[in-house]
């Protein structure tokens, strides 16, 4: 295809082409397609893809299977900044490390106002950089007041201060988190799309964009915004085929009549592909999507099926 299946525009010089992954990256997808512009790439990547990738459920999922994605270490789900029930701010490093921020407060003696008294908080992992933050601090005071300190005077005060300070070591223990939980239900929906459009252009061809349900699903990704026409759901519960043949252990999608089956997450979504008289776009490959192994395999639905039924002891061997 020389045009686009998104934006059904020419590629051109500085809107080429790019290899674009049907299974997202950021959640180990593998199989890639060089059949969307970089325009219509980006803007799916900042848009659905972006907040997915940054929302705790699917960070909380890429830790717990180790999937690496687009970064070079598995990043920890609670990574960022939060404060404890004292005020004081903490962070979780992106390998599960926790720190905790350094805080001064330095305040002047209340019967001499030549001397202060200073505060400070700081991870002990950090302790040999107290000096370094309180003459910092201090020559900002002195800067900030218009107080006649020279540096010399404030680094020798600075250190014999800390010599005669008292030093208490505190472990916190368990520190409570209060983590917001959400996940697009929109964004969701995106992404199946996403999948059963870019899957079936994979697996039939240009002819397959020209089907108006097709077109429907291209315009549902193009303007970030679900189709008033198209139509998907998400099964609530998985019959036992589901359960069994598609199990935890990959990522699925296959096709049916007119309907792509698409299971990420342990949840199914099914999203009308096609027209319902299209019978050129018909298939039993199934395709199986390994997360662990960063790699796709296409295999047959019915010998799927026959092989269930035969170690279920539901038709003989």
């Amino acid at each position: 295809m020389e045009e686009c299946i998104i934006c059904r525009n020419l590629y051109t010089k500085n809107n080429p082409r790019t290899s674009e992954h049907i299974i997202p990256e950021f959640v180990g997808g593998a199989l890639k397609f060089e059949c969307v512009c970089k325009l219509c790439n980006s803007s799916m990547g900042k848009d659905f893809e972006g907040r997915l990738s940054n929302s705790f459920l699917l960070k909380s999922y890429r830790y717990l299977h180790k999937i690496l994605g687009k970064s070079i270490k598995i990043e920890h789900p609670f990574s960022g900044m939060h404060r404890l029930d004292d005020g004081r701010l903490f962070t979780i490093h992106r390998d599960g490390r926790y720190e905790l921020n350094s805080s001064i407060n330095i305040e002047p003696d209340s019967e001499n106002s030549k001397r202060y008294h200073f505060l400070v908080n700081v991870d002990e992992a950090n302790a040999s950089y107290i000096e370094d933050l309180v003459i910092k601090k201090a020559k900002r005071m002195a800067k900030k007041t218009g107080t006649n300190y020279t540096e010399s005077s404030i680094t020798k005060s600075v250190r014999e201060a800390i010599a005669e300070s008292e030093f208490k070591t505190k472990t916190i223990k368990n520190p409570e988190l209060t983590i917001e939980v959400s996940l697009n239900l929109s964004d969701m929906e995106l992404l199946y799309i996403k999948i059963a459009y870019e899957l079936a252009c994979f697996q039939f061809g240009y002819r397959y964009i020209l089907d108006p349900v097709a077109n429907n699903l291209r315009l549902s990704l193009h303007n970030l915004s679900v189709h008033n026409d198209v139509s998907l759901s998400v099964l609530e519960e998985e019959n036992e085929i589901v359960r069994n043949v598609f199990t935890n252990d990959y990522y699925w999608a296959f096709f049916t009549k007119n309907a792509c089956y698409i299971k990420l997450f342990s949840m199914v979504g099914v999203v009308i592909f096609s027209s319902p008289d299209a019978l050129e776009f018909r298939t039993d490959n199934v395709y199986r999507f390994c997360y662990k192994s960063n790699s796709w395999k296409i295999l047959d639905y019915q010998e799927m099926i026959r092989n269930f039924l035969r170690l279920s002891k539901k038709i003989p061997s």
